[in-house]
């Protein structure tokens, strides 16, 4: 996701959105699966229906909130492509702390199975 808001926000060809995109898409495609395999083997598969329905939640109120948040940036005069790069820092960010929960949370998952 951080490449691809790199990549989009300092384009100017639809070739490179086009690299940008693909990079979104994948990522997108490959969340799917991927989150469901690793919350069905950190938190089991008991409570898998209660654990999705919180994260699709959690996804349709980022989904109302975005366009909110970027169009009041517009309309503050920061440009779709400047805040690309905020984007970018964000998911950086927010991967980091997951690779830091995960990292701690490792010796409980190796006890577990």
């Amino acid at each position: 996701m951080a490449a691809g808001f790199l990549l989009l926000g300092g384009t100017t060809t639809l070739p490179g959105a086009a690299v940008a995109l693909a990079f979104l898409g994948a990522t997108v495609g490959a969340s799917t699966p991927v989150l469901g395999a690793f919350w069905a083997e950190f938190y089991g598969s008991r409570h898998i229906g209660a654990i999705r329905a919180m994260a699709v939640a959690v996804m349709v109120l980022g989904s109302a909130v975005g366009p909110a948040l970027t169009g009041s940036l517009i309309d503050r005069g920061i440009t779709f492509p400047d805040q690309t790069a905020g984007i970018a820092i964000y998911f950086l960010l927010a991967s980091g702390l997951a690779a830091m929960a995960m990292r701690r949370a490792r010796p409980m998952l190796s006890l577990s199975g």
